[in-house]
């Protein structure tokens, strides 16, 4: 006899088995497991490793460290890009010094100066005319020969040294330094200079001859025409000693002043 119409019916309706499982599939949780993962509560939170904090504290170390030095840097920067301009100041304070008398203080302005920029041949050279001023021979030279290696073409520092060789007697070596400066730039205080030495030697006729070209290159220099007027008393040259007299005490007179009788005396 056949199956009834209730099996029928349920044949019908009811849901196929389900299908068997491969071998390499995981089995799927109950339905009681997932319903419980679900709705269990977490697990408590576990403390950081010891190792792992250690880590994080190094890296915000050094995360401060690298601004630290990054805004360090920047400064430093900024510092360095502004030296010249300090050491200009340093030294424009020291030739302010210099030109009312204090030459000691001024000195020291200029080895500031220095000290913020090793480079600048003029701190050189005025620091060296301040020590020389100041009677520290030695220090004066090493003061000029520095200015040259850094401005070989600085005629004044030639001018410096020369005037030192002279102060100590070595009149060849300032005849050879006062040549220098003339041979780099020609200019009335290495010309009357060097017609000093001239004139120390009894070589009258030199002397007069760089005391005309110091003239040439300023003629309202009163102490040059005084200068040569020695020289020329010194050859005999009365009348022309004479004349270079007046025109020096012409412009060394105040305006409105009358001139005076000029004597014949070397």
């Amino acid at each position: 006899m056949g199956d009834s119409l209730l099996r029928r019916f349920w044949n019908a309706i009811k849901l196929p088995p389900p299908a068997p499982r491969r071998a390499w599939e995981v089995e799927a949780p109950s339905f009681w497991t997932r319903f419980w993962e679900a709705f269990k509560p977490p697990p408590p939170l576990q403390p950081v490793a010891l190792e792992v904090r250690r880590r994080r504290r190094w890296m915000r170390t050094g995360a401060v460290a690298a601004l630290a030095i990054g805004a360090l840097g920047a400064a430093a920067g900024l510092y360095i890009h502004g030296a010249p301009q300090r050491a200009e100041a340093a030294y424009q304070a020291g030739m302010r010094l210099a030109a009312a008398g204090e030459t000691a203080i001024a000195a020291d302005d200029f080895t500031r100066s220095i000290r913020i920029w090793p480079r600048s041949a003029k701190a050189y050279l005025e620091r060296g005319l301040a020590r020389r001023i100041l009677l520290q021979g030695d220090a004066a030279l090493a003061d000029f020969d520095r200015a040259l290696k850094l401005n070989p073409k600085l005629a004044a520092a030639h001018v410096g040294r020369g005037a030192i060789f002279r102060d100590r007697g070595e009149t060849g070596r300032a005849l050879e330094e006062f040549g220098a400066a003339i041979a780099v730039e020609p200019g009335v205080d290495s010309y009357y200079q060097r017609g000093q030495v001239y004139e120390m030697l009894g070589q009258h006729e030199k002397a007069i001859q760089d005391y005309d070209a110091a003239i040439a290159l300023r003629p309202s220099a009163p102490f040059v025409y005084r200068a040569r007027a020695t020289a020329e008393f010194n050859l005999g040259d009365r009348a022309g000693a004479a004349r270079d007299r007046q025109r020096a005490g012409e412009m060394e007179r105040p305006p409105g002043e009358p001139a005076q009788t000029t004597e014949l005396r070397p």
